[in-house]
């Protein structure tokens, strides 16, 4: 344990200096963990490749038989573009510097970055019992992933926290997300172009955390927020006292990224950097029956390995002992920005945040490094933590979408992307719903050029935040990229989208792009899940049906309708309003009522 917090936060400044800059602290070239054995790189595009090394060190790189030379910067670094190819495979590349590596089994095809929260995390693993045959027939080599360890940064980081390209076989297929594998297997058995998946994903995270600095400019109050994760916090942690009149130790000595020590709001000794004497006291005076307190003031935070659930790693950073024996310390450490350090409190309780729901925190350390890197385009699904902010996803979702093609510099690359599926019970009566409101902050997103959705809300589960139907949720990202794509043009890729409406006395006909050969209801029964309402803005349940392939809708309780809604509800279980070629309509609305 001691040797692992010399890892994470024992090392010196300097260290941290050089890192920040991207900098090798030896003089040989270094690659990012992007690049190595196994990887898929971007075809038909110059292929990016880059690293450290000594300022001015002269680099060699030979690939697919052509040499390519480059010199280390002033600065640490360096990066060249080889030549556009087509897909193929395998390869080897060979780099020179001052040291040698060679990099294996290496495939041209596309790359597509699977980001997002925890549906786009889910492994196929968490659904083998569903799709046992599909386990046992995941042979395939060309389909590959790489994922992407959990982090945070405060700034832009030139590194990632990843392991090795994985291809997807029998034996592996369980590290698979599930979405990207079941897309990238519908992709490659139609063009036979090798697919790389690049898994950056956080489960429970806002769409706040993966837009840069630059993206959240236009919003002052995430801003705001942003600026004050300075890579200063407060770990705090409640202390279980044996004997509250006898004193205790608390013992600092292996954390080089600490600063200050309170107890129970009362600072008792500020950290030696040389960690010789890092040692202090707290008299029994201070301590209580209950609820102690310890909290410590943090700085170079980048260097904490954080977890998912807002707390710290490593229960043995500080020990505190009593009497010669060391106490066992209930649960992780708690930690706070340093926002409200300016407060009068030495270690403010306020609130305790999640660093990887900041803004702007998992695309500094997440998403940043992957810049260099071309890719093909990418698979979003999340939005399940901005449920009940709809409003704000409405421009944050386009902004990150603009923010993250203007950051590749890639054009309008495709972004294909998962509505929230139904979830919670289902309702007796037509009623607002945020889960409602956050798919259509989602399908208003459909305005940026080259998007697709995916709508899943048929194939959810109102007891279970994570569907285990994630085969037709990747069919039908497949099927967007087949049309928005690789030009198939003439695929029918959409269900249904509401586009226009009009009164005709007492009812309200409403068209719809992407009905493909035509509209059905499915299950061969009436129209589900529509409701119609007047100018008191009082829904009721609706008739419904298809004339011409418009729906009409109308009820004898609403003589003079003004608005409809379909599908409006957490959970439209039932709702079954699909074109021929079986994908379903999007839920909408015909109103803009609170």
């Amino acid at each position: 344990m001691k040797r692992r917090f010399q890892k994470y936060m024992g090392i010196t400044l300097a260290a941290i200096a050089l890192g920040s800059l991207g900098m090798p602290l030896a003089a040989h070239i270094k690659l990012p963990a992007l690049v190595g054995d196994g990887m898929v790189l971007q075809r038909s595009v110059p292929i990016p490749i880059w690293g450290w090394a000594a300022p001015s060190e002269q680099i060699t790189i030979v690939f697919n038989k052509k040499t390519y030379t480059t010199t280390g910067g002033s600065d640490g670094t360096w990066s060249l573009k080889m030549d556009a190819q087509e897909a193929g495979g395998p390869y080897t590349m060979k780099l020179k510097g001052e040291n040698k590596i060679s990099i294996q089994d290496i495939m041209i095809g596309d790359v597509w970055l699977c980001s997002g929260q925890s549906n786009m995390g889910v492994r196929m693993s968490d659904i083998h019992n569903k799709y046992p045959q599909d386990i046992i027939a995941s042979n395939y080599p060309y389909i590959r992933q790489l994922t992407i360890g959990k982090d945070v940064g405060y700034t832009p980081q030139h590194n990632l926290r990843a392991g090795e390209w994985v291809a997807a076989s029998p034996y592996t297929i369980f590290s698979f997300g599930a979405v990207g594998f079941y897309f990238a297997r519908d992709i490659y058995n139609k063009y036979k172009v090798p697919i790389g998946l690049i898994n950056s994903s956080w489960g429970g995270t806002r769409i706040e955390a993966w837009i840069s600095a630059e993206g959240l400019k236009d919003f002052p109050a995430l801003e705001a927020r942003r600026k004050d994760l300075s890579g200063k916090l407060w770990l705090r942690k409640e202390i279980a006292v044996p004997d509250p009149t006898k004193a205790l130790t608390i013992d600092c000595s292996y954390s080089a990224n600490l600063d200050s020590v309170f107890f129970n709001g009362k600072l008792i000794g500020k950290l030696d950097s040389t960690l010789k004497n890092n040692r202090f006291l707290v008299p029994a005076a201070l301590l209580k029956a209950k609820d102690n307190m310890l909290a410590i003031h943090v700085t170079h935070t980048g260097q904490i390995d954080w977890t998912e659930t807002g707390v710290v790693y490593g229960k043995d950073m500080v020990v505190v002992t009593a009497a010669g024996t060391a106490i066992a310390q209930p649960g992780d450490w708690f930690y706070q920005s340093a926002l409200s350090s300016e407060k009068k409190d030495p270690f403010p309780y306020a609130r305790i945040l999640f660093v990887q729901d900041e803004p702007a925190a998992l695309y500094n350390a997440m998403i940043a490094p992957l810049l260099p890197a071309a890719i093909k385009g990418v698979l979003w699904y999340q939005g399940e933590s901005n449920v009940g902010k709809d409003q704000a996803y409405r421009e944050l979702f386009p902004a990150m979408i603009k923010d993250w093609r203007t950051k590749w510099n890639l054009g309008d690359f495709p972004f294909l992307f998962v509505q929230l599926a139904n979830f919670n019970a289902a309702v007796a009566e037509p009623k607002s719903s945020d889960w409602a409101a956050l798919r259509e902050a989602q399908r208003v997103a459909l305005k940026q050029p080259n998007t697709g959705m995916a709508v899943i809300h048929d194939i959810g589960e109102a007891q279970n935040i994570h569907p285990t139907n994630k085969r037709d949720v990747g069919k039908r990202l497949a099927l967007a990229a087949q049309n928005i794509t690789y030009g198939d043009t003439e695929l029918e890729y959409s269900g249904p989208d509401y586009k226009s409406m009009r009164v005709a006395r007492n009812k309200i006909i409403l068209s719809f792009d992407h009905i493909g050969s035509g509209l059905v209801a499915r299950g061969g029964t009436g129209l589900k899940y529509f409701a119609i309402a007047g100018a008191d803005q009082v829904f009721v349940w609706a008739n419904a049906s298809i004339e011409n392939d418009e729906i009409v809708v109308w009820s004898d309780q609403i003589s003079a309708p003004v608005a409809v809604r379909y599908a409006w509800a957490d959970n439209p279980e039932g709702c079954n309003l699909y074109n021929r070629e079986g994908l379903p309509a999007s839920s909408f609305r015909t109103d803009n009522w609170k």
